[in-house]
């Protein structure tokens, strides 16, 4: 059963080798969330003793508990995990950036630890917004709309009237869209 939960991370085709179609500016490390990307040969990322915070670094992101059940699975890229125990192929975390904290196992490279970009599809979007002081929102994690990253991932639920997050990519990396007055 775990293996069926950890597989549902997602199976996809290689990155598209050529830009994106839409024209939007996607610095170095950063793939748009609906452009396919093979998870498979995707590497861990060196993590410190833990315990650690880190983020989530795939989007699905499927939390299993200790039987290898799928708990749930979160839709956001840069979700705040706190990492209490790393075995070589998946950690134990306390999703600190969730609604409510859940526990539960997450596949090793799947989470994100650095202000380096690697090789992962947000990577970049990630080491920006780790060596970045962000709002409190940004540990609820980001998703993508029209190419501008939003935190938090329900910011467009009826009845939200918290902070809201945009972030966008320039030629230099991302810059935190301003607001319209």
């Amino acid at each position: 059963m775990f293996a069926l939960a950890i597989g549902l991370l997602g199976c996809a085709p290689d990155p598209l080798e050529e830009g994106p179609a839409d024209g939007v500016v996607r610095p170095e490390g950063h793939v748009a969330a609906d452009e396919p990307f093979d998870t498979k040969g995707l590497r861990p990322v060196p993590l410190p003793e833990a315990p650690v915070t880190a983020r989530t670094r795939l989007s699905p992101t499927t939390l299993v508990d200790k039987h290898g059940t799928p708990t749930l699975v979160l839709d956001a890229v840069g979700v705040e995990v706190e990492v209490t125990r790393a075995l070589s192929d998946r950690v134990w975390i306390t999703c600190t950036g969730c609604r409510t904290p859940v526990e539960a196992w997450l596949l090793r490279q799947g989470v994100w630890h650095g202000t380096e970009a690697g090789a992962g599809p947000q990577d970049g979007l990630l080491a920006w917004v780790s060596a970045t002081e962000l709002p409190d929102v940004a540990r609820h994690g980001f998703v993508e709309s029209a190419g501008v990253w939003i935190a938090p991932p329900w910011h467009d639920e009826g009845g939200y009237a918290g902070d809201v997050l945009r972030i966008v990519a320039t030629d230099d990396g991302f810059a935190i869209e301003e607001a319209a007055p």
